[in-house]
């Protein structure tokens, strides 16, 4: 009960410190409903036909993508078509790819499901400016996270039930976010 109440918490900007992760907060997860981005009618059209799971998913998505800017983009190959259409709109001259890099260049979105990442996956390694999305079910969702957040030396996270979003930054001091994401 105290986890769901953070996580509502949080979702509004209540308690986020940070000013970068209270901005991604409120203009990227909580985006107003008066917000409406260049292409929002050919995505909603995009995304009709599927569940609101997933539409909620990809938009979500689509919005980080278009407020973060990334130069290229690093898709999994089990990850959800739909995804890559969500986000080819918002980025059109992003150099895509299929997998998630080791070491990816700064200005990179890697968008994965849990399952798909190596038990040994570490982003250490990983430049400032980089972002990994991860969907997952609950309970690998934790599990992954755990061991992605052993490996990280700063930046941000914001982890819901069934979505996780880590964003690189060396110079920062790790700031964890329990959120509700689609």
């Amino acid at each position: 009960m105290l986890d769901s109440l953070r996580r509502l918490r949080h979702s509004f900007g209540f308690g986020v410190h940070s000013p970068f992760a209270f901005r991604f907060v409120r203009d990227v997860v909580r985006a107003p409903r008066s917000c409406r981005y260049y292409c929002h009618d050919e995505l909603h059209s995009l995304l009709r036909p599927l569940p609101r799971q997933r539409r909620r998913t990809c938009k979500l998505i689509f919005r980080l993508a278009a407020r973060m800017g990334f130069r290229h983009v690093c898709i999994s190959v089990g990850a959800d078509k739909a995804i890559k259409n969500a986000v080819s709109p918002a980025l059109g001259n992003a150099d895509f790819r299929v997998g998630i890099p080791r070491h990816p260049s700064p200005g990179t979105l890697a968008i994965c499901r849990a399952d798909e990442l190596p038990l040994d996956f570490s982003a250490a390694d990983w430049p400032s400016d980089c972002v990994l999305v991860v969907t997952h079910t609950y309970y690998a969702g934790k599990a992954i996270m755990e061991v992605i957040m052993s490996s990280l030396h700063g930046g941000w996270t914001f982890e819901g039930k069934h979505m996780s979003i880590m964003v690189t930054d060396a110079s920062q001091q790790l700031c964890r976010l329990s959120i509700l994401l689609p």
